[in-house]
């Protein structure tokens, strides 16, 4: 009777370790999830810069300066993600997140310095450009969120009593946040 007891109360036991370590595994695909779509609108953004801006270098070379500056800003946000996982290097995301506050502002000037040429004003670039850079930055906003929302919860489970002994057990670490 004794060895019922225990066998179940050990089988009690396993499947708790087993539900807590495929939740956290979960959690973790789920974060993972949204950095991956996050790494896709930033490609899109700048595959999107890129095709925007080298079209219009050509024709408008009195902002030439402003649109070098927003490239070489992009240039350095594909670089980042390409070099290491940030999600696992707090350092690393907060260099990422940095770059993309420098792209905002710069894109900012750009958008100023084109408002005083009349001939940007008229084109077809500045009005495509402003409007796509914008869905854009509104859809990586909002993917941000999902991501640290996913993170938050992720990073609190594995630092919770119970599940903290699963996750030290099999190694899980902090997610960096993307803020």
């Amino acid at each position: 009777m004794n060895y019922l007891i225990a066998g179940g109360l050990l089988l009690c036991v396993l499947g708790w370790l087993v539900s807590a370590y495929q939740r956290m595994l979960q959690l973790r695909e789920n974060a993972v999830r949204f950095w991956m779509q996050i790494e896709r609108e930033v490609k899109h953004r700048h595959d999107m810069l890129i095709e925007l801006l080298g079209n219009a270098v050509a024709d408008f070379p009195l902002v030439g300066q402003e649109m070098s500056k927003v490239m070489s800003v992009n240039d350095s946000c594909m670089a980042l993600l390409q070099q290491t996982p940030l999600m696992d290097n707090s350092r690393e995301m907060e260099n990422f997140v940095r770059q993309e506050k420098e792209l905002s502002v710069v894109m900012e000037n750009l958008f100023a310095v084109c408002e005083q040429h009349p001939e940007w004003k008229v084109g077809e670039h500045l009005p495509r450009l402003k409007r796509e850079y914008g869905v854009s930055r509104h859809q990586l906003a909002r993917l941000h969120h999902s991501y640290n929302v996913a993170v938050c919860v992720y990073n609190d489970t594995i630092h919770a009593f119970p599940s903290a002994i699963v996750a030290r057990a099999f190694h899980f670490s902090e997610a960096s946040l993307c803020e």
